[in-house]
Parts: structure tokens; C-alpha cells; sequence
């Protein structure tokens, strides 16, 4: 399958925004100096989550936590997204609906260390600093790709680089990223890569954008992407959702990859009539051999009632849901709220799996909102923009479309990790257009 020719266009937009597409003082920028902020903004984006120790809810309460570890991944970002101001300019420039957004729930996160029955303002201060510098450093990454196609190029060299970084780490370190997590329900053992420091279901999310770029053709330059490589690939990312006993990843993942192919083949048929019909194929051939692993997968070892509570995940919901109620307009405080402030979680889980509910604890209505806003006017712009086109927009719109479908079981942009990585980016990758007279 050929990867499509692209050929960026600024088209005019029915709506006034104010927006500078693109800056004229990247054409005296070195590439090298472009290039070196860039990684370093993909350092910041990545170092909250690099490595990290688990600690207790006792831990937290008695100050945060704090050591030399978590001051460099609390305060690197802030640094290295400063580094990157001075190394060079931003390439492209836009401010609209996402951005206006994004600056408020930002706000809200910092101002949350305020909330008088804030559990640990001094662990929700250092957690919101890193959270509010990592989008702040994903979205100046966007903008240092000159179009919205090179921003996603860069975006699948990320989850290609994190899914081989997996596989990796399987082979070597299978004992120790592969193991019984504590505080689990099923005590099976789950895949959670150590560098970076990825937990089952983000990797699972990362692994879905990474099979839907090799279903599609897309991926980095450098990354050779024959059919040979791409359905090897798309084999090893399968085997490690199994790994990861992320259920939702081959569910919905699926539909998500079924829905991709029915809107490529509306443009390309015949090539798309050839995916569907290895992957029948496959299943035909593939999926009784596997029959029982697979029902054990899905059974993940559960009562009845582990499985009707989604993993524990609905009487933790439950809890959840009463302690937003008494604290309904501004939450407790980011990250400690639902720390520290739900009776219903474990000493040791450090989230409440659901994206938008553990919101609302930490920082009420007054973070919901603009968070809430930020995704729905960032997958709009995604999916209306003219800037993309073909399997790289495809890609795009899928693997965003995915990742606020699980949002709602699983923690994605509210805190720093890979799922907030793709996820947000995704949001950030397109600009608005330049409107008016002398518009391109």
C-alpha cells in the first residue's frame, strides 16, 4: 500500500478567529535548533512518566511524596519547555475555542491548591505545575511542525518508539513488567512497561493508535513499513493488548479500526478490500485455535460481580459520585481530591479510571467545563479541517475518537501519561485558519 502524497493548503473558514497560521521568523531558523526544541519539548511531555515508584495514599497525605524524583519530574517540564523558548521560535501560531480552553482548565488546576479542604496542597500544587507545563509543552510541539500531516508524523514516531520500547522490555524483563500489580482485583498478572513508566491500559490505547497507523500506512519516515513489517507489527501490538488484559482495546479498538477501513474504502476499494480481507482470513483461521485463551482473556479470571462492576471500577464510581456531590463547583483539589479524598480507593490506586468523574472531584463543574470544551471543540477542528487529508486524517480522527471513547473507563488526558500524550496532541494538532482579507 503507498503512503499518500500530501500537499498542505490554508483554506479560508466561514468563521472569524484571530490567528497568525504560520511564523515568519522560522525561515531564519536554523532546522537543527527547530529540531533540538522539539525533542526537548518530547522530553517534557514524556519526563512526568518516565520512571516513577508507587506510593501510597499515606505517602501523598504525608506531603506528597516529595524527593529528588519527583522534583525533576514535577519541575523538568517547566524547564525544558522554558529551554525550548530560547532554542527557537514557534513555527506555526493559532488561538481559538481549544486554546481559550485549555488556558482555563489550566488556570483552575493551579488554582485548586486554593480549595480550603485541598487534602495536600503541597502534592496538588507540584502534580498541577507539571500537569499545566505538559500541555502547555504538547502544544507548543504542535505548532514546531510546519503542517498539521509533519506534527502527526512526529506524533506515530512517538507510539511506534513506545510500543517497541514494550516489546523490548517483554523479552528482557518479562518477570518484572509482566506480574500481578497490587491492589488488583483478578490478581492476574498485567503488562506495565517500567521506561517509560506506562501502566496495562494507557499501553493498550498506545497500541491501538499503533495498529490502526500499520492497518492505514502511516508511520515515521524512518520506520521501513512494508506489508511484511506492518502485519508483523500489527501481530506483536496485538499480542501485547493480551499482555496488557486491556478488554476495551480489542472491543472497541476493533470497532474503531472496522468504522476507519469502511470510510478508507469509500476511496480507495481495492487496497482497503485487501486489509479486510486478510483480516477475515485471519480470524476465520486465528480465532478458533485461540478460542479459549481468548474467552479466558475476556473472563480475565472474574466472578459475575467483578465482571457486572467493570473491575471494582463502578463501586469506586459510586464512591466517587458522593464525595463530588459535597463538592460540586470546585472539587477538593487537583490530584489529592481523588487521591486522598475518596473512601472507596485503595491505598495504592492512584486514579478512579474514569476521565471526567475524577475531574469533577478534583476540580468540580469549574475544571469540567473547559476540559469538556477543550476535547469536544478539538476533535471538531480535527475533523473539519482541510489542512489533513487521507489515512494520516483517518489515523488522526480515529485514534482520537478512541481515546474519548475509553475516557470514560480509563484515565486519558485529566493527568500526565502516553494516553495524554496522544490524546492531547491530537486536540492541539490542527490551528485555526487564517480568515479575512489576504488570507492563503
Amino acid at each position: 500500500m503507498d503512503r499518500e502524497t500530501y500537499a498542505p493548503s490554508l483554506v479560508a473558514t466561514s468563521q472569524p478567529r484571530r490567528v497568525l497560521q504560520v511564523d515568519d521568523a522560522k525561515s531564519a531558523t536554523p532546522r537543527g535548533a527547530v529540531r533540538t526544541a522539539r525533542a526537548v519539548l518530547w522530553l517534557a511531555a514524556t519526563l512526568p512518566f518516565i520512571y516513577s515508584t508507587a506510593k501510597t495514599a499515606t505517602a501523598v497525605a504525608a506531603g506528597g511524596g516529595v524527593g529528588p524524583l519527583e522534583i525533576l519530574r514535577g519541575g523538568g517540564p517547566v524547564l525544558l519547555w522554558a529551554t525550548s523558548l530560547f532554542l527557537a521560535p514557534t513555527v506555526r501560531r493559532g488561538f481559538g475555542v481549544v486554546e481559550i480552553a485549555l488556558a482555563a482548565f489550566s488556570t483552575v488546576i493551579l488554582m485548586s491548591v486554593l480549595i480550603p479542604g485541598n487534602p495536600s496542597p503541597q502534592g496538588s500544587l507540584l502534580k498541577g505545575v507539571s500537569m499545566v507545563f505538559v500541555l502547555l509543552s504538547l502544544a507548543r510541539l504542535a505548532r514546531m511542525y510546519p503542517s498539521p500531516k509533519d506534527a502527526l508524523v512526529g506524533l506515530s514516531g512517538f507510539v511506534h518508539l513506545i510500543l517497541l520500547a514494550a516489546l523490548v522490555q517483554v523479552v528482557l524483563f518479562r518477570h518484572t513488567v509482566y506480574a500481578v500489580g497490587a491492589g488488583t482485583i483478578d490478581n492476574l498478572p498485567r503488562l506495565n512497561i517500567l521506561v517509560p513508566q506506562v501502566s496495562a491500559n494507557p499501553l493498550a490505547l498506545v497500541a491501538v493508535a499503533g495498529i490502526l497507523s500499520c492497518v492505514l500506512g502511516v508511520a515515521p519516515r524512518r520506520l521501513p513499513f512494508n506489508p511484511v513489517v506492518r502485519n508483523a507489527l500489527i501481530a506483536l501490538y496485538v499480542y501485547l493488548i493480551i499482555l496488557t488484559r486491556t478488554r476495551s482495546a480489542l472491543l472497541v479498538g476493533l470497532i474503531v479500526i472496522v468504522l476507519a477501513l469502511a470510510v478508507r474504502a469509500k476511496r480507495r476499494p481495492l487496497s482497503t478490500l485487501a486489509i479486510m480481507a486478510g483480516l477475515v482470513l485471519a480470524t476465520v483461521f486465528v480465532v478458533p485455535a485461540v478460542l479459549p485463551e481468548v474467552h479466558s482473556f475476556i473472563q480475565r479470571g472474574q466472578t459475575a460481580q467483578g465482571i457486572d462492576t467493570l473491575s471494582g471500577r463502578t463501586v469506586v464510581w459510586d464512591h466517587a459520585w458522593r464525595v463530588w456531590q459535597e463538592n460540586r463547583v470546585f472539587g477538593l483539589g487537583y490530584y489529592t481530591g481523588h487521591r486522598l479524598g475518596i473512601e472507596g480507593l485503595s491505598e495504592t490506586q492512584s486514579n478512579i479510571d474514569n476521565t471526567w468523574l475524577e475531574t469533577m472531584v478534583d476540580v468540580g463543574l469549574m475544571g469540567l467545563i473547559p476540559l469538556a470544551l477543550f476535547a469536544a471543540s478539538g476533535l471538531v477542528r480535527l475533523v473539519r479541517s482541510r489542512d489533513l487529508a487521507g489515512d494520516w486524517k483517518l489515523w488522526a480522527v480515529g485514534t482520537a475518537v478512541y481515546a474519548l471513547a475509553i475516557s470514560f473507563v480509563n484515565p486519558t488526558i485529566q493527568t500526565p501519561g502516553a494516553g495524554q500524550v496522544v490524546l492531547g496532541f491530537l486536540l492541539m494538532v490542527v490551528l485555526p485558519q487564517r480568515s479575512g482579507p489576504g488570507a492563503a
